[in-house]
């Protein structure tokens, strides 16, 4: 064993910070920000607090989603001083997140009492109803005109595969006097179909069923919604929402191991010559050797500060064509060469170096390329550095992917600045590829033997307002986007997370999934070019 390339210890970052900032804020280094574009939806749409004695309160809560593609900063506002929100009236919400209102009834005085909380932005509704009473006299009777409550403000069908359907309802009740009529209609019905009824005329205290059907036409996620049409300010409409699920396809399985090979938060992959798959595994401290169907090979390394351990999880690894497996140890300030066995062969000390490694990558034979803060290194198995580029400018604050794309291109990620910086022999320097939305929050690349570039776009950490999945792409020329496939396909949930990438000699594509512990194999026939449907709201 040598000890080559001696130079200095960055400072470290607390293993348990690391892992929650690995598995949870990815490259985000700044505070949610609001974004206005987003949509909202409310559990339930309508809170009754029943008869309040005067001078006294009732508490009632409801659920506020934040169910648009950026963040939404929700603000409650209420027509009526009886109702009040109790521990502010301010959310901060992350795509998919969801926050809890408090809303507290008051009444200075008896009488029936109607108001109407409204998020903003999104434009949410809920219905707010109570009445006030004091001990001498009887509880006030209902309004004389017709007063509307419907059981559900949103209706979510979740996932149905193609060819299937699914059914949901909501209940209209005239809470008031006189007869509440409607005539239900469909918003933007793609996907939706109107069961009944045609039309209601409701007494008091009446009630009618209203029932929708969801049929995905293709995969993608649907938004519709239903108009009530009425004469009693009934909540409208009442939002329809819906997620196609195409047929499974050949060839798409998952893992997570098993036993002492269980993975604890997979974050970077690399695929040696054999096929095998090798994934850092974040909590544990280690790298994992499997097979291609996820069996356990080998358990390589683990926490500690000696040779061949890692003090904090590995924020690299790549694979040469020996089956030689390098490890970036940034705990220890080291990059660690190991033989396909597990045993150590090499160790690079890079205490002092003014610009430590950030990524690492090979080109599946003999180079290995080390990405600095300022320079791009090409180095052979045993000659050292063979050639030295300057990094592009700027890199990325926090975690970028490389890969070796084939013919000497280099590709980098930079979640920054929503895009990729390529590297082509003879081009003259670093050309910079996407634009707009065309990448999202692009954290790992990775290319096969034939030089097709794949890169993972983790939409659900996205600093944008873009709206996308999580997704692989694969990638052409220029940073166009040739093909997709998000994790809310072929049978993987919704909200993960895409970190590292490896591409595999058997047509697949891997993918790290921290937030599930598994490791997901997409076959090359899933990215297709067809995009996702983005959401559609009446």
């Amino acid at each position: 064993m040598s000890v080559r390339w001696p130079v200095a210890r960055p400072a470290p970052i607390p293993a348990l910070l690391a892992a929650v900032l690995a598995l949870a804020a990815g490259c985000s280094r700044g505070p949610v920000q609001p974004n206005v574009a987003s949509q909202c939806g409310l559990q339930p749409d309508h809170l009754d607090f029943d008869s309040v004695r005067v001078g006294q309160t009732a508490e009632r809560t409801a659920d506020v989603y934040n169910l648009g593609p950026g963040n939404l900063s929700a603000s409650a506002l209420l027509s009526d001083s009886a109702f009040s929100v109790v521990g502010g009236s301010t959310l901060l919400l992350a795509p998919g997140d969801r926050g809890t209102l408090r809303v507290r009834f008051a009444p200075a005085r008896a009488g029936a009492r109607a108001c109407t909380l409204t998020v903003r932005p999104g434009g949410c509704r809920l219905a707010l109803q109570g009445t006030g009473w004091v001990p001498t006299g009887p509880v006030p009777p209902p309004p004389a005109s017709p007063w509307c409550s419907v059981s559900s403000r949103s209706l979510d069908f979740g996932r149905v595969e193609q060819g299937d359907s699914a059914f949901l309802a909501f209940t209209v009740r005239n809470l008031g006097g006189g007869v509440l009529r409607g005539r239900p209609t469909l918003v933007a019905p793609a996907g939706f179909t109107l069961l009944g009824p045609d039309s209601f005329a409701l007494g008091a205290q009446e009630s009618v069923s209203v029932r929708v059907r969801f049929s995905p036409p293709a995969p993608g996620a649907f938004g519709g919604g239903v108009h009530l049409a009425d004469n009693g300010a009934c909540p409208d409409p009442v939002s329809l929402f819906g997620r196609g699920r195409p047929l499974p396809i050949p060839g798409y399985a998952e893992w997570s191991g098993a036993g002492a090979g269980r993975l604890q938060g997979p974050l970077w992959l690399a695929v040696g010559p054999s096929g095998d798959v090798y994934a850092t595994d974040t909590l544990a401290a280690r790298v994992l050797r499997f097979t291609p169907d996820g069996q356990l090979v080998r358990v390589i390394g683990g926490p500690g500060e000696g040779l061949g351990q890692f003090r904090y999880p590995p924020a690299g690894i790549a694979v040469d064509g020996r089956e030689h497996l390098y490890v970036l140890d940034t705990g220890n300030g080291r990059l660690d060469e190991f033989t396909g066995e597990g045993a150590l062969a090499g160790a690079w000390n890079y205490l002092g170096q003014v610009s430590p490694p950030l990524a690492l990558a090979t080109d599946g034979d003999t180079l290995l390329y080390v990405l600095t803060t300022l320079t791009l290194e090409i180095r052979g198995p045993t000659a050292g550095t063979l050639r030295s580029l300057a990094a592009p400018s700027p890199l990325p604050n926090s975690q970028c992917g490389l890969a070796a794309a084939g013919g000497g291109r280099v590709v980098v990620t930079d979640a920054d600045h929503h895009g990729l910086w390529v590297y082509e022999p003879g081009a003259g320097g670093w050309a910079a590829w996407g634009s707009g939305c065309q990448f999202v929050n692009p954290l790992s690349a990775a290319a096969d033997s034939s030089g097709t570039l794949f890169v993972g776009d983790d939409a659900s950490r996205a600093r944008s307002s873009c709206l996308a999945a999580n997704r692989v792409l694969r990638v052409g020329a220029g940073g166009a986007i040739l093909g997709a496939w998000g994790l809310g396909d072929y049978g993987a949930e919704d909200s993960l997370v895409v970190e590292g990438l490896a591409a595999g000699r058997d047509g697949r594509v891997y993918v790290a999934d921290p937030a599930r512990g598994v490791v997901h194999c997409v076959p090359a026939a899933a990215l297709q070019p067809a995009p996702a449907t983005p959401w559609a709201w009446p």
